[in-house]
């Protein structure tokens, strides 16, 4: 199940997993933020992610098919954005078969990651991705 919220700008998915939970992806200027935990273990202060913890990965497919959904409603997709809700790198074997896929499609795809944990931000690095946003809070 798919709820669609517009704004002037955005359009925000609110998507339903087969096991009812969920997560969102937000269009916005031609990009769509894609989420890739449902919660998030991090539990930035400033993200409300994070505030029930962490309750499962998402799998590649569901992650491809926020994408798909978004493209299905007609929006015009050129970039992918893994800022949505979750920590990347820490479902990272999903997220590298998403990116794989994305980038087969001729999508730009960036992320937006705390570098934890750091023995998949160094593998991120090497990939031929099209931006990486490292968000520090601490110097731990």
């Amino acid at each position: 199940m798919v709820k669609i919220i517009n704004d002037e700008l955005n359009k925000l998915f609110e998507i339903k997993t087969d096991d009812c939970y969920t997560v969102e992806s937000v269009h916005y200027r031609k990009t769509l933020c894609v989420s890739s935990q449902v919660g998030c273990s991090i539990k930035c202060s400033f993200c409300a992610s994070g505030l029930n913890g962490l309750i499962r990965n998402l799998s590649a497919d569901e992650i491809i098919k926020q994408y798909t959904l978004a493209k299905e409603e007609g929006l015009e997709i050129e970039s992918i954005a893994f800022a949505g809700i979750g920590e990347p790198l820490l479902n990272w074997d999903n997220v590298k078969k998403a990116f794989e896929y994305f980038k087969s499609n001729g999508l730009s795809v960036s992320f937006y990651t705390t570098g934890f944990p750091i023995h998949n931000f160094k593998e991120l690095l090497s990939l031929n991705h099209d931006g990486v946003n490292l968000s520090l809070h601490s110097v731990f």
